[in-house]
């Protein structure tokens, strides 16, 4: 069985790696990494890979971006064994898969307060449990704006009861 080492460092995932974080906002950048990591290991583990966290050197940002006796590195995937053209394609599918889910879970279940007067977004959250607790908690605030809750809904922002 083929194994494969993936890099879990935050750093360099978001700085040198070719996942695309441009849609998550820089703040939440290292939370959604921690996810792609795990989307990804089980990705691989299910296309068949024996899957293994990068250890030593290889786990730091500059480690791994400086290692170069893989036989195969792709991304945050590497490998001292030889692979076919079907296995690199299915690392890189698995890659892509971890990134689409990583997006897609980022942007389907965030939520935000936003003052109904400016418009400034006051809170960013990740369930609606949380934005409650923010809009009440800005309510409570002496300048007592009025605010709604919003969840993301494709690319719009659509207000939600709460």
């Amino acid at each position: 069985m083929t194994t494969l080492e993936f890099n879990t460092n935050n750093e360099w995932l978001v700085a040198f790696s070719s996942v695309d974080f441009s849609e998550i906002p820089e703040r939440d950048r290292e939370k959604a990494a921690d996810q792609f990591t795990f989307d990804l290991s089980r990705n691989l583990a299910d296309k068949g890979f024996n899957v293994e966290r990068a250890r030593g050197q290889r786990s730091t940002c500059y480690g791994w971006n400086g290692f170069r006796t893989f036989k195969h590195k792709l991304g945050p995937v590497g490998t001292f064994d030889d692979l076919t053209e079907e296995q690199i394609n299915q690392i890189w599918e698995a890659i892509y898969e971890a990134q689409s889910t990583m997006i897609a879970d980022w942007k389907s279940e965030f939520f935000r307060v936003v003052d109904l007067n400016s418009g400034e977004v006051l809170a960013e959250c990740y369930s609606h449990e949380e934005a409650t607790e923010a809009a009440d908690e800005s309510e409570e605030h002496e300048s007592q704006p009025q605010v709604a809750i919003q969840k993301r809904v494709g690319d719009e922002w659509v207000k939600v009861p709460g």
